[in-house]
């Protein structure tokens, strides 16, 4: 039969048993933190670059290939042809990234089309709906395959800059599309 009151604990038991609680909170730590952090999301933001500095919720956002960086941009390995992208967006979630594809070259009077792709923070590449091509006179808005038909005019200069929005992402890069008039088209550089 175990007694209804124990004895005190003598010093020599008091520092046995602080020294097991600490042992115990070793152990415990790092499987606990493991636990909070998964609760969560970490990602990387960049604050500033250069003297150039952010503010509030904002921060610099890189992608390389399109896919976000899961290291600092003075750590990523870069290849020949890679393609980086530097963005200050407005807050986290970072915003997709749109692509335009459009010929290098068109003539006056004939639709060509072009595509608007979104790319996600994993690099994962879909036809984006609703995007709106500017660029040219009227402007253009892609339908549900990404697609929209374009048609430019003798008023457009000798290319056509043509760019992607939609909503919050991030505009697609300048898509020149030279113009060719009666079957003369303009230089191959803008």
């Amino acid at each position: 039969m175990r007694p209804l009151f124990h004895r005190p604990f003598t010093p020599e038991e008091s520092d046995r048993g602080r020294g097991q609680a600490l042992v115990e909170f070793a152990m415990v730590l790092p499987v606990f933190v493991l636990l909070v952090a998964g609760m969560f999301d970490f990602g990387l933001g960049i604050c500033g670059v250069g003297s150039s500095k952010v503010s509030g919720k904002a921060s610099w956002y890189l992608k390389v290939n399109h896919k976000g960086a899961t290291v600092s941009g003075d750590a990523v390995k870069l290849k020949a042809g890679d393609e980086v992208l530097w963005d200050l967006a407005p807050s986290y979630p970072y915003p997709n990234e749109l692509a335009l594809e459009a010929p290098e070259r068109a003539d006056t009077g004939v639709p060509f089309t072009v595509r608007v792709f979104s790319y996600d923070e994993k690099g994962k590449r879909k036809p984006l709906a609703g995007a709106k091509i500017a660029g040219f006179p009227g402007g253009a808005v892609t339908g549900a395959d990404g697609r929209a038909s374009i048609t430019l005019t003798a008023a457009v200069a000798e290319y056509a800059t043509l760019t992607a929005t939609h909503g919050k992402d991030i505009p697609s890069p300048v898509a020149p599309v030279f113009v060719c008039v009666a079957g003369a088209c303009a230089p191959t550089t803008p």
